[in-house]
């Protein structure tokens, strides 16, 4: 993740260089795309991927609705991520269902509304939330966690996902009408049985995939349960065993952290290193780790 308008610096000495209009993209908000063009550095700013996330973005500026823009989450993974390296997969949107399948995802209003409940605030349970609205059902989403979003607001972090935009994209689901409730937990805090007598009708289980394992040997923990904390604070040096992107998240937040050193290890290295790289982070593969043993 490169920040808001990662692009624009070029832009100063293209003016400089060339007395052609100038086009400006990657990463724009349209308050960098309006601050791009009044410096005078830029003729135009293009908008591709946040195009894709919210196809009415233009008309919404124009009308004077900033705050209903459906932001993108620049994940690069339904858009570049399906279509790049020559995968040639239809595009899609991890924030916009309806990308590319506009013409047979028409969202037709009910004509009787009935309560339904959603369990799990993650992508899944949020995406069905912003749906259901859209066709005038009365929803409320019960998350056991304090924080809504799911994976990608507790375990993904800042400086690899821009946390403004998924806020903004919740913000959009309240304004909506949409009812949250953190740390509700159904099955401890609630029973399906108590919500139907509230009068839900229906239920979405959007809980999520993953499971926490339990914890390795002493001074080892699970990579969903590091990511998970709220602080990476961390002395002395790190090893990180595992070579995908939740590996590679572990070990910058620990170099973030604090960590003197950290050591990725892994059979085979799967996901981009070049930023690990240059925040010191050494790597060692293929690499296989037969044990690992208490005080070693």
């Amino acid at each position: 993740y490169l920040g808001d308008a990662c692009m624009a610096y070029v832009t100063e000495a293209a003016r400089k260089a060339v007395s052609v209009p100038i086009l400006n993209a990657g990463n724009h908000t349209p308050e960098t795309a309006a601050k791009l063009i009044e410096s005078g550095n830029a003729d135009f700013v293009m908008f591709g991927r946040g195009l894709i996330a919210d196809p009415d973005l233009p008309r919404k500026l124009r009308e004077g609705h900033r705050e209903d823009v459906r932001p993108c989450i620049r994940c690069n993974e339904d858009c570049i991520g399906r279509t790049g390296a020559f995968k040639m997969a239809m595009l899609s949107c991890a924030v916009n269902t309806e990308a590319c399948q506009e013409r047979w995802m028409s969202i037709p209003r009910t004509e009787t509304p009935k309560k339904v409940c959603i369990i799990g605030a993650g992508p899944a349970g949020l995406s069905c939330a912003y749906f259901l609205r859209q066709q005038g059902y009365p929803v409320t989403v019960l998350e056991k966690d304090t924080v809504l979003g799911g994976a990608p607001a507790t375990l993904i972090p800042s400086f690899r996902l821009d946390r403004k935009a998924y806020d903004a994209e919740i913000d959009v689901l309240a304004r909506m009408g949409v009812e949250f409730r953190t740390g509700v937990e159904v099955g401890k805090d609630t029973t399906l049985d108590a919500l139907r007598a509230e009068g839900y009708k229906a239920f979405f289980l959007g809980i999520g995939a993953g499971k926490q394992s339990k914890d390795a040997p002493a001074g080892a923990v699970d990579a969903r349960r590091y990511l998970h904390r709220k602080r990476h604070t961390v002395k002395g040096s790190v090893v990180v065993l595992g070579g995908g992107k939740e590996a590679v998240d572990c070990a910058r937040a620990a170099r973030k952290g604090g960590a003197a050193s950290v050591t990725v290890v892994a059979g085979a290295i799967q996901a981009d290193i070049s930023a690990a790289k240059k925040e010191g982070i050494a790597f060692r593969a293929p690499f296989a780790v037969q044990e690992i043993r208490d005080g070693a």
